[in-house]
């Protein structure tokens, strides 16, 4: 049987990462980093955002590969279409492109003759389609779609740990394990992936319900031209600083007109 062929669209990705005014203040980097690539295969694009964590000492090193090795091994990949577009086999696609950036991490570090949890860092991963989003993420953060009918949904979320600032990363032990994966079917009108940082503004806890007020202006500011220049700017301005002092990082990717 032939594959089903992707439904053929491009897209318009807009993104930043900044570091937040707690680190300005130390002056400490940016320890978020995202990265995204084209699939021409599937008409789809590939994304993924990570976070670096704030304890370990190589932290932006860790994110900048884990975010990069993703979306490139999901562009290797996909550089024809798969046969099997199933629920499972996205799933099996996800899960593969999560070890191979984990494997990255885990090789980098031994190459800097530290433990991999130097470079611990979250990830979320999304490949998005005409027709298919398949998501998958490790600690916190999230990827939202918008849809045709005016719906902004959370598919995947943060898990609300026990204890404070309690996160599982992509070299923990259980990462791999603890990864959740969502498969969802329709024609988005838009996508975005986050950071914690921006949690609080943009999700409702501990439910992790997406706030569709948040992300329409931004998904908006996206479809009719925005720039990455301009997404830093209100990123950086006192309405966002003065309810999050977290690196921030945001991802939006629309179908091209």
């Amino acid at each position: 049987m032939q594959p089903t062929p992707p439904t053929a669209t491009t897209w318009t990705v807009v993104g930043a990462s900044v570091a937040g005014t707690s680190h300005a203040e130390h002056a400490q980097p940016c320890q978020d980093a995202h990265a995204y690539a084209t699939l021409p295969a599937v008409g789809g694009v590939a994304l993924a955002v990570s976070d670096g964590a704030g304890s370990v000492s190589h932290a932006e090193a860790g994110a900048r590969l884990a975010a990069d090795t993703a979306v490139e091994t999901a562009r290797r990949l996909l550089a024809v279409p798969p046969v099997d577009r199933t629920e499972d086999a996205w799933r099996a696609l996800l899960k593969s492109i999560l070890e191979q950036a984990r494997d990255a991490v885990v090789e980098a570090a031994r190459a800097a003759g530290l433990p991999p949890r130097e470079f611990s860092a979250t990830l979320i991963l999304a490949i998005v389609t005409g027709d298919t989003i398949a998501a998958a993420q490790i600690g916190d953060g999230a990827c939202v779609v918008a849809t045709e009918a005016g719906e902004t949904l959370s598919l995947t979320g943060p898990v609300i740990a026990e204890y404070l600032n309690e996160t599982t990363f992509l070299v923990s032990p259980n990462g791999i394990d603890s990864a959740r994966f969502s498969v969802w079917s329709g024609t988005p009108a838009g996508v975005a992936l986050l950071s914690d940082g921006f949690q609080g503004l943009a999700l409702k806890l501990p439910s992790g319900i997406a706030h569709g007020g948040f992300f329409r202006p931004l998904l908006d500011f996206a479809r009719n031209g925005g720039t990455t220049e301009g997404l830093t700017e209100w990123m950086n301005s006192p309405k966002v600083t003065a309810k999050t002092d977290d690196d921030l990082t945001l991802l939006l990717a629309v179908p091209a007109a």
